[in-house]
């Protein structure tokens, strides 16, 4: 397997790392006398350098993909019986050039304090990002219910009366990532809203 480079200025990451040549040697096994026979090469995609049974299959400007390779034996302009084939597989390298602009999340509630028993709503902001795929949204909570809004940007969030918290952490966490972006990009924030006290 051959695996392309990542863009100019960016990074590669995961275990198959770009190869170092996109340029292979084909070899013939062929019982003629190889000063004298003649072959012929057939590829769908790159192209052969050279003649003869040693030649070189150029694939560096070759899209991911699999590509065959036909050689034939040939003798006064007629091609000989018997076709030699190989098959190689080009594959992209996994690249962090396109998580290097992460997502930036902030988390925002007009009440930094609230009340057992009350109801209060909390909003995210997300920003930046080159992501492909659209993101997905999770909230969770270390007291109370989400009653209305998860998926979304905003959440409605309802306080039980008799929380013993003094506390509630709100944390947004962000789904739909790349793999490869999922391990250089925060995924998640959190705020912290006090709770009141009875006097």
């Amino acid at each position: 397997m051959l695996i392309l480079p990542c863009r100019p200025g960016s990074l590669s990451c995961g275990s198959d790392k770009p190869s170092k040549s996109l340029v292979i040697r084909v070899h013939l096994v062929t019982s003629n006398n190889p000063r004298t026979a003649k072959y012929r090469y057939t590829v769908t995609g790159g192209r052969i350098l050279g003649a003869g049974r040693d030649v070189k299959w150029d694939l560096s400007n070759a899209s991911p993909g699999s590509y065959n390779v036909q050689a034939r034996e040939v003798r006064n302009g007629r091609d000989l019986p018997g076709i030699q084939t190989a098959t190689v597989v080009v594959a992209s390298a996994q690249c962090i050039c396109d998580c290097l602009n992460c997502p930036q999340i902030k988390i925002q509630t007009t009440k930094r304090s609230v009340s057992p028993g009350e109801t209060f709503s909390v909003s995210a902001s997300i920003s930046g990002g080159s992501q492909d795929n659209p993101l997905t949204l999770n909230w969770t909570l270390s007291a109370g219910k989400i009653i209305s809004g998860q998926s979304t940007a905003a959440i409605l969030i309802k306080l039980a009366p008799d929380t013993k918290k003094t506390k509630v952490i709100v944390t947004l966490t962000l789904g739909g990532f790349d793999p490869v972006c999922s391990s250089v990009c925060p995924r998640s924030a959190s705020l912290t809203i006090d709770l009141k006290t009875a006097l």
